[in-house]
């Protein structure tokens, strides 16, 4: 499939062309059409010129796309979870349950919050939209990220620039078709592709752009924090960052065949790339025995997954430098004389697979801890007491999110002393459905996602 940019409600194209590969075989999926700096320069005006009218819509008629956004998304369900579900390399059933659905969730708590706006009007608070802001996703769910912040931003009365993943460009191709759908205005949002640094400098350096959110690496995260800081004395920018991900998973539950399957999910489905995976396992020593078991069979059951359709989580690798690190971190690994847990079931893998491995008694697991491993490498860590858990894992410079399998009473003193940003008890916090804060390095700036919040909306009180 050929992709172009969306940039004044048109399709255009650029004889510059970057590919999506299928990462099931390496064949390519898409050609994408790379924007220039013109290209963007362009879709900013026209951003600038569509938000002087898109901001006088009243909330009652903005409610009405949202619920003409509703119907459609729910009429397009099936091609969303396909096309989600290929380009990012994960289980269709997965993509439904921690994409599909979790965005259908957001909308209804977007229409929530809009109806009471409109109903409960509040005389001394007065919300007004910021302008253009460039919304850059992350590969990983990328719909649902969309849902969250942009569909948000729009719906607060600004007009948005979208710039998808290269990784997951059919993102963009299915909500144009849902904007076109039903008439959304020209230019409230409009998608466009760029890879070089030019493209990517002016698009959170350009002053036509009011308002950054980001969702990605902690390095393109720190660099966008530079070059906006650089230019801070001419201008301020809104800034919303979300970036890195080190998260627990742990088990204080005595362990069942069910409920290791469970976990090891969370480890092993997106293979670490995704910023929701899980990178350490604790248990309780009085356990280790039953873990170890259920893990070195759990490892041995697996199958590569042959295509988006497949049941099974051992999905196929997307960028070749978690390869590098995977290989790196192993080395390392191996000199420490660490004891290291997978499968030697299947010994021949295709160059996008990755053997999952879980690394036990490595002295210099601080590397594992604090680095951004975006490979199936993982860590298995036994502790004594529960209220150990916390000092080892609060270490990492990331605070994203932890995952918890207790009972709720003996929970609360580890849930009180994590260093995280969102905890869920008893799933894999990717199928929670809080917006998502996080703490350290994994986030920066006003972490608001709400229409009318402290980012997408500037509150004028009246007194």
């Amino acid at each position: 499939m050929k992709i172009d940019h969306f940039i004044n409600g048109e399709n255009t194209s650029s004889p510059n062309n970057f590919f999506k590969h299928n990462p099931y075989n390496s064949e390519i999926l898409h050609t994408v059409s790379s924007a220039t700096t013109i290209d963007l320069v362009k879709a900013i005006q026209f951003g600038q010129k569509s938000y002087i009218e898109w901001k006088q819509i009243s909330l009652t008629d903005r409610l009405a796309y949202l619920i003409q956004i509703q119907f459609q998304y729910i009429n397009h369900k099936k091609e969303i979870i396909e096309s989600e579900s290929l380009d990012q390399g994960l289980p269709e059933l997965f993509s439904e349950a921690a994409n599909y659905n979790i965005g259908l969730n957001i909308i209804n708590q977007q229409i929530t919050e809009m109806q009471s706006q409109i109903s409960n009007l509040d005389n001394n608070i007065l919300y007004s939209p910021v302008g253009v802001i460039a919304v850059i996703l992350s590969w990983n769910l990328s719909n649902r990220l969309f849902i969250e912040r942009a569909i948000a931003a729009i719906m607060s009365g600004n007009t948005v620039i979208v710039k998808c993943s290269s990784m997951a460009p059919s993102t963009a191709v299915v909500w144009q078709k849902i904007f076109q759908k039903i008439n959304l205005p020209k230019s409230v949002v409009q998608f466009i592709h760029g890879s070089d640094a030019p493209f990517k400098e002016l698009l959170v350096t350009h002053p036509g752009i009011k308002g950054i959110v980001f969702t990605g690496t902690l390095k393109n995260g720190s660099d966008i924090l530079k070059k906006t800081s650089l230019l801070s004395h001419n201008q301020f920018k809104k800034i919303q960052l979300s970036t890195g991900a080190k998260n627990p998973a742990i088990a204080i539950s005595e362990p069942t065949l069910q409920l290791a399957s469970e976990i090891f999910d969370s480890f092993v489905i997106g293979q670490g790339q995704l910023a929701w995976n899980s990178a350490r396992l604790f248990i309780l020593e009085k356990h280790a025995n039953l873990w170890n078991d259920f893990l070195i069979n759990y490892l041995d059951q697996l199958n590569l997954s042959e295509d988006f359709q497949s049941l099974s989580p051992w999905t196929p690798i997307l960028k070749k430098n978690s390869i590098d690190t995977f290989n790196e971190i192993e080395s390392l690994a191996k000199i420490d004389q660490a004891k290291l847990i997978f499968s030697n079931r299947i010994l021949k893998l295709p160059e996008n697979y990755l053997r999952p491995t879980f690394t036990k008694d490595m002295s210099n697991c601080s590397t594992l801890q604090q680095d951004q491993v975006l490979a199936p490498l993982y860590i298995l860590s036994e502790v004594k007491y529960p209220f150990d858990i916390p000092k080892f894992s609060n270490v990492s410079y990331y605070g994203f999110g932890a995952s918890l399998w207790s009972d709720v009473e003996k929970s609360d003193k580890i849930i009180q002393s994590l260093d995280v940003g969102q905890i869920s008890l008893n799933k894999w916090f990717v199928y929670s459905n809080p917006q998502l804060k996080a703490v350290k390095q994994s986030a920066f700036g006003i972490q608001d996602y709400r229409i009318f919040g402290d980012f997408y909306s500037n509150a004028k009180k009246l007194s």
